[in-house]
């Protein structure tokens, strides 16, 4: 640890009272922290959530991360401190904040209102800290005794400010290490101390599957249009409904299960426009499934970086993000990479503007499908829950392919009106749709999504043979001149 005994020591003797329980971090406990600034995709290296661990008073060892340079955000990765310092002091009556090469911080956090000393000074500037008041107010939805911290420059002009609640330690604070009024702010959202508020999700919530749990699933890929003009491009649609019929066994932390749902496959232009192509939708399809969670995701802090690999001299960093995701659950994934030449630089080069790098997949727990995120300048898959119903929770809006669906952004247009009678005395049936004089062509598919047969059927009643089909479901689409405009379905027994 970089404070000796002694220094630590001299940094805590300021304006103290005679009697506080106030501290910053309860050892033992897990702190999260929401950045109320956060955005995404803009903040490529940041994260919504940060968390701090420490297992005892004294001094401990934290984490550092990484941020766009302020000189060159588009190029240049630094590595930074966790908001709190690459390591932090504490005892029962001062704390101090070490940054390394940013300098370090002292907070009396029992000294009295109105006491005030120097928290921080390097070669750039002097910042006092000043306790202000000591209010009674809500912290994590009950009322405790909050003391609030003034953090000032040599002008006496306030830069941030910092509240230590006496129950559960600091509640609002700046970057500790970048006090600036521009400094993003964290408040404590969640606590391991009563199980309040937002908590981090176990190991054990990651790839569990349970029977009967429903989710719809879209995927967009970007893909190069095969037509003349080079520069055209279109989008590959993919939704899917997933219902679980079985876990059908756990092996290595692999869960292998089994799902029951719908399938449909469409492209759109991405000026709207429709590509000459049809959708391909596929009923009751049976798909085996497996989910494996990394296990050094867990044990990473929120906001931690973590060594990926080293190439060519060149270490490889990500951080441990942590955003709400999906229906309001808290999800993780690793950002995208910075490479540091030397192993640790202060400049890394940010991978998205040399090759496209893409950030990690994003896992949720209690759903057993990997997302991937939308990445940012290059052209990804873009993978999202549309709606989910577990034994815990349902929210989104459903897929309901009982409605035929066309290869346009707008899935719900109500079309034509399909009748199918089957005829009892003869290898056929019969295809009634509203109207007069339309031609259209009825295609037969099978649940897999293969073409048994084609066939020229009009407005008003058409009888369609059937060739020897193996008993089972079949799907009946009926196509005209703009793709396909109703769907049935077909069962012979």
């Amino acid at each position: 640890m970089r404070l000796s005994g002694l220094a630590f020591c001299a940094l805590l003797t300021c304006c103290l009272s005679a009697q506080s329980e106030y501290r910053f971090f309860q050892p033992g406990e897990q702190y999260l922290y929401l950045d109320e600034s956060f955005t995404f995709p803009q903040q490529l290296h940041r994260t919504q959530f940060y968390g701090i661990r420490v297992d005892s008073l004294g001094c401990e060892e934290l984490y550092a991360s990484l941020s766009p340079s302020e000189r060159d955000p588009r190029n240049c990765i630094r590595r930074l401190p966790s908001p709190f310092g690459y390591a932090v002091c504490q005892s029962a009556d001062s704390t101090v904040f070490d940054f390394r090469e940013l300098g370090r911080m002292v907070i009396h956090q029992r000294a009295l209102p109105d006491s005030s000393w120097v928290a921080l000074e390097n070669d750039d500037r002097t910042v006092r800290a000043t306790v202000v008041s000591v209010v009674q107010r809500q912290a994590l939805g009950s009322t405790d005794s909050l003391k609030v911290i003034a953090l000032v420059d040599a002008s006496g002009d306030t830069l941030s400010r910092m509240v230590l609640s006496r129950q559960y330690g600091l509640v609002e604070s700046p970057f500790l290490y970048d006090v600036a009024g521009n400094s993003p702010r964290l408040s404590l959202v969640g606590t391991t101390q009563e199980q309040l508020g937002l908590q981090l999700p176990t190991t054990s919530a990651y790839g569990s599957v349970t029977v009967g749990n429903t989710y719809h699933i879209e995927s967009i890929k970007p893909q190069p249009n095969p037509g003349p003009n080079d520069f055209d491009r279109y989008d590959l649609h993919q939704q899917e409904t997933h219902t679980v019929l079985s876990v059908d066994s756990i092996v290595d932390g692999i869960t292998y299960f089994t799902t029951s749902g719908d399938f449909l496959r469409f492209v759109a232009r991405t000026d709207g426009s429709e590509p000459s192509r049809d959708s391909v939708l596929v009923r009751d399809t049976v798909r085996q499934l497996m989910y494996s969670y990394p296990r050094e995701l867990v044990d990473l802090q929120p906001g931690a970086r973590t060594l990926i690999d080293t190439v060519d001299g060149q270490a490889m960093y990500r951080v441990r993000s942590l955003f709400l995701g999906p229906c309001g659950l808290l999800s993780t994934r690793l950002t995208y990479e910075a490479y540091f030449p030397e192993g640790d630089s202060l400049c890394g080069s940010n991978s998205v503007n040399l090759d496209g790098g893409e950030p990690g997949i994003v896992y949720t727990p209690g759903i057993p499908f990997r997302i991937d995120t939308l990445t940012y300048n290059v052209s990804p898959v873009f993978r999202h829950f549309r709606y989910m119903n577990t034994t815990l929770l349902e929210c989104g809006t459903a897929y309901d392919f009982t409605d035929v669906t066309v290869p346009t952004h707008n899935l719900y247009i109500p079309l034509v009106d399909l009748k199918l009678y089957p005829n009892p005395a003869s290898e056929g049936f019969t295809v009634e749709m509203p109207g007069a004089g339309g031609s259209y062509e009825l295609r037969l598919y099978t649940l897999s999504g293969a073409t048994v047969g084609s066939y020229s059927v009009k407005t008003g009643k058409t009888y369609v043979p059937l060739p020897r089909l193996t008993a089972g479901v079949y799907t009946a689409v009926i196509v005209g001149h703009d793709g396909p405009v109703a769907r049935g379905r077909v069962v012979i027994l």
